[in-house]
């Protein structure tokens, strides 16, 4: 069985962080967690995934929001 381990925003605002200082970027914002899940939605769409196997990578249970 696979389990899923869920982030809050503010940790994965905290690897983002962490990712850049390592790297020596300077951040003027940070990327939310939503945001790179928004991302995802349409890179998935965008490389002819099914809209079910959208739903299925991003935890939605309604067609409505990532068809959004």
């Amino acid at each position: 069985m696979i389990s899923r381990l869920a982030m809050s925003g503010g940790e994965v605002a905290r690897v983002f962080r962490d990712l850049a200082t390592a790297t020596g970027l300077t951040l003027a914002r940070l990327p939310y967690g939503h945001s790179t899940r928004v991302g995802a939605n349409q890179d998935m769409f965008a490389a002819g995934f099914e809209l079910l196997e959208v739903m299925q990578a991003g935890s939605w249970t309604t067609p409505a929001t990532p068809a959004r």
